[in-house]
């Protein structure tokens, strides 16, 4: 008897338990789902590009350009006019000069065709000069000796003017000057992958015929090139211009103002490089 109502206690116990277990399990709500946390990062405004000092931006190589062209048409127009006792000479271009030297020689005008010869020679040498100086160019990236080889142009300018007042006669103010704008043609061009030429503009006339050509049919593949050959020809005019007034007042020290445009260059250069 005992023992019946110990295990009838016993399973009322337990099925008590049960039920409260259950109702203890219903009573407590369910979690709430939890949302990941996202932390937003600051977006950073990009970095402005680091422009390094050697680097030349096309529009500051195309305005140096056309100051160097100017500089060499003046020049040229001092030599090619009366500045020098009536002694002429194209020192911005030596396309003439290989026909004149061919002539000449045919001719049995040896010491024309040998002044000629020279002439070739003085320009060629000042391009080389140029190579020299800087001979692993980049475009569009002032090199290190930039200044410098400025500097040795300056002194040829300089030298030519010297000449020009006191032997004269000798045309070696010519060759001077030659080499001189040799040098400056060759500086812009490997700066500017041939986009600037500040001398010899035979090459550049040709090229602008044939960019107007095309553009006439419709191809503005080159209209860009058109407008900077036309820039840089419209300044080597108008340097050939101003030597006329120029040489009429100072007569053969007109080439000074060329040697004082490259010193100031080079000059510039120089300072800027040590910084």
């Amino acid at each position: 008897m005992i023992r019946q109502v110990f295990l009838a206690t016993l399973f009322l116990s337990l099925d008590l338990l049960g039920v409260s277990a259950e109702s203890a399990a219903a009573s407590v709500p369910p979690p709430m789902p939890v949302s990941p946390v996202s932390i937003e990062t600051p977006v950073q405004p990009p970095a402005a590009p680091v422009v390094k000092s050697n680097e030349l931006s096309k529009k500051t190589a195309i305005l140096a350009s056309m100051a160097l062209a100017f500089n060499s048409g003046y020049s040229n127009g001092v030599c090619l006019g009366t500045g020098i006792e009536g002694t002429k000479q194209a020192v911005a271009a030596v396309t003439g000069a290989w026909t004149t030297s061919a002539y000449g020689m045919a001719s049995g005008h040896t010491e024309a065709a040998m002044t000629q010869i020279k002439a070739i020679l003085s320009y060629a040498a000042g391009s080389a000069i140029a190579g020299a100086m800087m001979p692993t160019p980049k475009a569009f990236k002032l090199a290190p000796t930039t200044g410098q080889t400025f500097l040795i142009s300056s002194a040829l300018f300089f030298m030519a003017s010297r000449f020009a007042e006191v032997k004269p006669a000798a045309k070696t103010c010519f060759f001077l000057a030659l080499m001189a704008n040799g040098l400056q043609n060759s500086v812009t061009s490997v700066h500017t992958a041939n986009l600037c030429r500040s001398a010899h503009f035979s090459g550049i006339t040709s090229d602008m015929g044939t960019f107007l050509g095309q553009v006439l049919r419709g191809n503005k593949e080159n209209v860009f090139k058109l407008k900077v050959f036309a820039m840089l020809a419209a300044s080597f005019w108008s340097g050939g211009f101003s030597s006329f007034f120029v040489t009429r007042k100072f007569t053969s020290g007109g080439l000074y103002a060329c040697a004082a445009l490259h010193f100031l260059i080079g000059s510039y250069l120089m300072l800027s490089e040590m910084k």
